[in-house]
């Protein structure tokens, strides 16, 4: 995505961003970095926003096998992204209460697999 001209500000912001939490808490953090956040019962715009109901049916396709095959082979870019499955944000939670409690080790979950492992740990 760092190559795409219009998000480089969004990029250089979010690497600024990440640089000054791991060098002011470098023991003690946990930045979770998802890709998409589904929720709630109701889809809108204007905060945007999938329903729970939409979000799980597309992440049980993102995450099916034939598909994680495919994106594990594809280079970094934004079709990898885009076939990132999605992560509820009751799982987000989850992350941010097990690295607050200190559970989870890894300081940077920036993946579905990893945000889904931590949120697991409480």
């Amino acid at each position: 995505a760092k190559d795409i001209a219009f998000l480089q500000d969004y990029m250089k912001g979010k690497g600024y961003s990440r640089d000054t939490v791991l060098s002011t808490f470098p023991q003690t953090s946990t930045l979770i970095e998802p890709t998409f956040i589904y929720g709630g019962d109701e889809f809108a715009i204007n905060p945007p926003r999938v329903a729970g109901f939409y979000g799980e049916f597309i992440e049980g396709l993102l995450g099916s096998s034939p598909v994680r095959a495919v994106e594990g082979v594809m280079p970094p870019g934004i079709l990898k992204i885009a076939l990132e499955p999605p992560i509820s944000a009751d799982a987000v939670a989850g992350a941010a209460v097990a690295g607050a409690l200190g559970k989870s080790s890894t300081a940077i979950l920036d993946s579905h697999d990893k945000i889904k492992a931590a949120s697991t740990l409480l």
